[in-house]
């Protein structure tokens, strides 16, 4: 599989093809349970894609603990996105979602807890936000983010 540059200046390379793994669980009643999320990742991977996208709010979380498992022993093998607004495990309430500072770094902090950190890694690749308000604040969080590593 072809890989490409992600982004203009980061250095991140990626699969031409992206994993998308918000059915990875089924806290939403529906959705691949960890064996066949297991058999999904696996034929990705032996393609030759190293580009998965998840966030937070998939699954209610699931979605990530399911790939940290997954990801132990080789995340450094794999690019993972991650996103945020919406909510997850750590609630949909005001407090939790949403663009803000506030909420980036919570949601940063649950991801990983739930999967990059049993993946034996304490990073994200790319966080990117649900559409919504690209203020000052989200901007300023950002910077923030990338700064703190």
């Amino acid at each position: 599989m072809e890989h490409f540059i992600f982004g203009r200046n980061n250095g991140l390379r990626v699969s031409a093809l992206a994993l998308g793994a918000g059915n990875f669980g089924t806290r939403w009643g529906y959705g691949a349970d960890a064996d066949t999320s297991r058999q999904i990742f696996d034929k990705f991977a032996d393609t030759g894609g190293t580009f998965i996208d998840t966030a937070a709010s998939y699954q209610v979380g699931e979605s990530e603990e399911i790939l940290g498992h997954m990801l132990a022993g080789r995340r450094d093998q794999f690019t993972v996105a991650t996103k945020f607004a919406l909510g997850g495990e750590e609630g949909t309430g005001v407090l939790q979602t949403g663009n803000g500072r506030r909420a980036m770094f919570r949601s940063v902090e649950g991801s990983l807890l739930r999967g990059y950190g049993k993946a034996a890694a304490s990073h994200v690749d790319s966080q990117r936000f649900f559409p919504g308000d690209l203020g000052h604040q989200n901007v300023h969080g950002q910077c923030l983010g990338c700064s703190s590593g």
